[in-house]
């Protein structure tokens, strides 16, 4: 098998015919060497959907979605009425994750290790801290035990990404992760130069994908898909 990671022509010199010609000639290519399948992992934005098509019209798979990627800025979240109305609920409290206390991290430790854990594996903290950007990372707590987080990472200049998202699956019908993005937010406006934030949801979870495309589409400044794409090498496209 073969990744393709990344093509990419200069716009000044950017046509179907130049990139079909490249495509061909990487397939060709890996081909030769014994190769049975090519995959790519691209991200299709709404308004940008070019390559994506002209790959399925090389044979390769239609898109298959992993999950929504959504890209904003700090001034259109602070412009979300529904955000910014968001109130910390009473007997909660919201705290950096640098802040966790070490009784709190082991008690969300134990129940993971004894199979309490209220999260999927894919978001599980702890598999997240490294090289975790504190400023923007926040805990919900209630009661001495953390209830849920985001923690954020640095994949560019100008952009933080939040990686993990997530309450108790008990406090989602409530809304209660609106209070920690609203925390996330205030704490790039106020103590970062970063203007740009961006995060992902999983396929897997259909209720925060539909609170995307129902609810925040307005407020982004671009919305795509984290997707799958192959193509067998060893028949006919």
């Amino acid at each position: 098998e073969a990744e393709l990671v990344s093509i990419y022509v200069e716009p000044l010199h950017r046509s179907d015919d130049l990139l079909r010609g490249l495509l061909r000639h990487i397939e060709a290519v890996c081909r030769a060497q014994g190769c049975h399948m090519m995959g790519h992992q691209p991200t299709i934005w709404e308004d940008d959907q070019a390559l994506a098509a002209l790959l399925v019209g090389e044979g390769w798979s239609r898109p298959m979605v992993r999950q929504l990627v959504c890209s904003t800025t700090v001034t259109n979240a602070r412009s979300t009425p529904w955000l910014m109305r968001a109130e910390t609920p009473k007997g909660y409290g919201i705290i950096d994750w640098s802040d966790v206390s070490p009784v709190m991290r082991a008690e969300l430790k134990s129940r993971a290790e004894e199979g309490r854990a209220f999260w999927p594996e894919l978001l599980d903290p702890f598999r997240h801290e490294q090289e975790l950007f504190h400023p923007t990372s926040v805990a919900l707590v209630s009661e001495g035990c953390v209830r849920g987080w985001i923690l954020c990472h640095i994949p560019g200049q100008d952009t933080v990404r939040w990686t993990v998202s997530w309450v108790d699956e008990n406090l989602q019908g409530l809304g209660y992760i609106v209070p920690l993005w609203k925390a996330a937010v205030e704490r790039q406006a106020t103590r970062t130069n970063r203007e740009a934030f961006m995060w992902s949801v999983p396929r897997e979870l259909p209720r925060m994908c539909r609170f995307v495309t129902r609810r925040m589409r307005p407020w982004l400044s671009r919305l795509g898909y984290a997707a799958t794409m192959i193509k067998r090498l060893d028949q006919e496209a």
